[in-house]
């Protein structure tokens, strides 16, 4: 058996070709085995063990200074037994560094990880630019953990401002007045971030051979839409009672149809060439899937504008036609009266 498998091999190694590929594997073999200990110590810098530790304080073994800063779990400047009692204590952390809710949503809920289950109280701080009471209910900065995660819910508050990105900061405690009650993650700290889900659109309106300025406030709630029509106060669309407002009566809003009615504007008879007073309705309609017309709830809106004239006295008046409208989101925090409502061309 030995001399058939010493002919093999002899004769294989008479071919060039076979003798490199046979070297080269003895080569990265070889190579392998020389820097695997070195991936080893790249593990161990961020990955140590409790053995790794009590030799670290023994000095039974000789570390890196990375190892050995990585150690020192109370950041003290040394390795010693305060730092074997923290090695217990199981880490807690954010799942992640920060989230994002909408204003109209009910409740959004953050995340707390621990490397091992405890039982006990998680206290942590609140902070930002959210106001409790207002943009979210208060929180207790406490929450019970009977095991290896907790939820902190968060309850956010609708209203019907024009309002910035809010953030509520949540920042976990680590310590109370006996010392380290658990070690810190990744993530100490979690940003949420409440982003207004009023807007105000800016844009024109063409009914009868007239355009004007227009903005609507839309503000998204769980039950649908309010809409509220703002004008410069003349011709086309007077005040309302002296507001510039106009609540619409029958609102719509998805990602391929926008609908708002206005009702029983009131057109006096100095405003008209037939000098008899009117009631005007305004219905606003686009729909994604009609030619000429769009819906981007995040971004624009173009569709059909019919006006309703009604002339309760003279029914002979009364008419119908209809012109276009577009309207765009301006951004957070941009109010009413910061948009030109002035007459198209000069006209009013």
């Amino acid at each position: 058996m030995k001399t058939e498998a010493k002919k093999i091999f002899t004769k294989w190694g008479r071919r060039p070709f076979t003798r490199i590929v046979v070297v080269l594997v003895f080569t990265l073999f070889f190579l392998a085995i020389s820097f695997l200990p070195w991936f080893g110590l790249m593990e161990a810098l961020s990955d140590f063990t409790k053995r790794d530790l009590i030799d670290a304080i023994l000095e039974r073994k000789t570390f890196t200074e990375e190892q050995l800063d990585e150690m020192d779990l109370n950041n003290d400047g040394k390795v010693d037994v305060a730092d074997l009692v923290n090695y217990s204590r199981p880490v807690a952390d954010f799942d992640r560094l920060t989230s994002q809710v909408t204003e109209g949503s009910v409740q959004i809920i953050v995340k707390v990880n621990f490397t091992s289950p405890m039982t006990g109280v998680l206290e942590y701080t609140v902070s930002g630019t959210a106001v409790p009471g207002d943009d979210y209910e208060s929180l207790s900065g406490t929450v019970d953990v009977n095991g290896d995660t907790v939820d902190i819910p968060i309850n956010i508050i609708d209203d019907a401002e024009i309002e910035d990105t809010e953030s509520i900061i949540i920042t976990i405690h680590y310590e109370d007045e006996t010392g380290l009650k658990y070690l810190p993650g990744a993530f100490t700290q979690h940003t949420v971030y409440i982003v207004d889900n009023d807007a105000i659109w800016a844009g024109t309106m063409q009914s009868n051979d007239t355009a004007v300025h227009i903005a609507m406030k839309i503000v998204q709630t769980l039950s649908g839409p309010t809409i509220s029509l703002y004008t410069d106060g003349h011709g086309v669309i007077p005040l309302n009672d002296g507001s510039n407002e106009w609540p619409a009566t029958e609102t719509g809003l998805s990602n391929s149809f926008f609908h708002a009615l206005i009702e029983a504007i009131p057109v006096n008879e100095s405003s008209t060439l037939t000098g008899v007073a009117f009631q005007k309705n305004l219905e606003f309609n686009a729909d994604e899937n009609i030619e000429g017309q769009s819906v981007n709830p995040s971004e624009s809106i173009v569709g059909v504008v019919t006006e309703t004239l009604l002339c309760p006295s003279s029914p002979q008046f009364n008419r119908v036609t209809q012109g276009k409208f577009s309207l765009r989101k301006e951004a957070p925090g941009v109010t009413p009266e910061e948009i030109n409502l002035e007459p198209v061309n000069g006209e009013g």
